[in-house]
């Protein structure tokens, strides 16, 4: 019943039409609101109601001459680009499952800033720790955080680093919700009399499906502490004798571990069909939120061509940070292997 409920209020967020044409346009779109008050009895104040959805933007873009249609129509195709130089430019999902073993809130922000991310093909990682990296299934392995011998101003630039990157990731996410939300705001999607939910709703799945992963990829996981030191039998116990005196190792679902990497932490593949499966269900997710973005994003309208460029610089560049970002963190994870 509850999970009825919860769906009941996700759907009655995202189906209502919001009225638009209360930001204040410039350009052609402007000229359009402008010229359909001026040629109909449409109101600034009736323009927004929520009833005249359908009827105030066809008669917006009937009032638009059509070079202004033609640039918006440019502007459309344009935006309809942005999933596709997130998938292209940003991280793979590996690449951000790797690093939410070590770092999750890094790979929540950074799943965000590539809210579509290319799914690499299944690696071969270890079954077991090997003493050096972290087995992860289907997404490799990575390195073991253990205590370095370098000096303690070399480990302090590290995090330094690595909080650095955090900070540019969270902002990164920002931009990227900003961003979406603005195109919501004043872009209408022009098969669903408008609502301004639709770009947020492909970022929160974008979300999702990286929750969804680590929680999958975590549960096909087990983790248990090494078996503490005792001190050598003397020469008359048994061996049966001294093997009793060893504790034996409580294992735990990888799930509840915050750092995979810590020294001392062996882990185990213990699940390997369910990850392999649950891979590809995570990957089946992340293409249908592509093609969701890009059915959405091109289909947004009164965004002249110039404004989806700048807009499409935007999330090009929070990609390409955000890659470079991801790329040293996993090489300084590297260097624990």
């Amino acid at each position: 019943m509850a999970a009825l409920r919860l769906l009941l209020i996700l759907v009655a967020f995202a189906v209502p039409s919001v009225a638009k044409f209360r930001e204040t346009y410039k350009g052609i779109a402007a000229d359009g609101v402008q010229a359909c008050i001026n040629n109909s009895n449409f109101t600034r104040e009736s323009l927004i109601l929520r009833q005249n959805c359908r009827e105030g933007f066809k008669c917006v873009m009937e009032n638009i001459p059509n070079y202004g249609q033609s640039i918006l129509s440019s502007g459309s195709a344009i935006l309809g680009f942005i999933p596709t130089v997130l998938l292209v430019m940003g991280n793979t999902n590996g690449e951000i499952l790797r690093i939410s073993a070590r770092f999750p809130v890094l790979a929540l922000l950074l799943s965000i800033t590539n809210i579509n991310k290319r799914p690499d093909r299944e690696q071969q990682g270890y079954v077991f720790s090997n003493g050096r990296s972290v087995p992860l299934g289907p997404y490799g392995s990575v390195g073991i955080l253990k205590s370095s011998a370098s000096s303690s101003a070399v480990n302090t630039a590290r995090w330094i680093g690595v909080w650095a990157v955090h900070i540019v990731a969270g902002v990164g996410a920002a931009l990227v919700i900003w961003q979406a939300v603005d195109m919501g705001k004043k872009g209408v999607v022009t098969w669903a009399c408008w609502t301004e939910w639709y770009p947020i709703l492909w970022i929160c799945t974008g979300v999702l499906h990286h929750l969804l992963a680590v929680v999958c990829m975590r549960l096909s996981l087990q983790t248990c502490r090494s078996a503490t030191k005792i001190s050598p039998a003397p020469p008359q116990a048994t061996s049966r004798r001294s093997a009793s005196n060893v504790p034996p190792p409580k294992h735990r679902s990888a799930l509840l571990v915050w750092d995979l990497t810590q020294d001392g932490l062996e882990v185990e593949v213990k699940r390997q069909k369910w990850a392999c499966w649950t891979k590809a269900v995570v990957d089946l997710l992340n293409n249908i939120n592509y093609l969701y973005g890009t059915a959405i994003f091109s289909s947004l309208t009164l965004i002249t061509g110039r404004v989806a460029i700048e807009k499409l610089a935007y999330f090009g560049i929070v990609a390409v940070v955000s890659r470079i970002a991801a790329a040293w963190v996993l090489e300084e994870m590297e260097e624990s292997k």
